[in-house]
């Protein structure tokens, strides 16, 4: 565990954190507490965990846990990016968080969810797509002579491919 006041935000994070994502990280550390680490450089200055540390700051903390990072200032200043953007390049999966968050409607809070963006996960998730008319063309290589031919059907009702 490191003293709080030896750990300094990253003046040049390429993350900004609103008000809203700084609360929603001090309600998620007040209910289920640090269960990762920071990562700090050797000078104390914050290179993964920004919000955390500054939600930790709010919430009054004086130590919490950090892992501190051998990397050169070049790579510490890439892995900030690369920690970022890994996350950014991430989806949930729908219908298991509607399921884990229909379960738990009085945590929504603590997992960073409201009522109402639940509601609106459960009705763009639920909307069926109108049946659309599709035409299909089929490529096929003649067994007899091997021309390619085409064969194309079409107007019939189909659901819309997913993408």
């Amino acid at each position: 565990m490191v003293a709080i006041g030896t750990l300094k935000v990253d003046p040049q994070n390429v993350r900004s954190h609103s008000a809203r994502n700084v609360q929603a990280i001090k309600t998620f550390l007040a209910e289920y507490g640090q269960q990762k680490p920071v990562v700090a450089n050797v000078e104390g200055v914050v290179i993964a965990g920004n919000g955390v540390l500054m939600a930790a700051k709010e919430l009054g903390w004086t130590h919490m846990m950090v892992i501190r990072t051998a990397l050169d200032p070049k790579k510490q200043r890439q892995y900030a990016v690369a920690d970022n953007r890994a996350t950014d390049l991430s989806e949930f999966n729908d219908q298991y968080l509607i399921s884990v968050l229909k379960d738990y409607p009085d945590e929504l809070p603590a997992m960073g969810f409201t009522d109402d963006e639940l509601q609106k996960l459960l009705k763009e998730t639920t909307e069926v797509p109108a049946k659309t008319k599709v035409d299909v063309t089929t490529h096929v290589k003649c067994p007899k002579c091997g021309h390619d031919i085409s064969i194309k059907k079409s107007g019939k009702n189909r659901e819309p491919a997913e993408a």
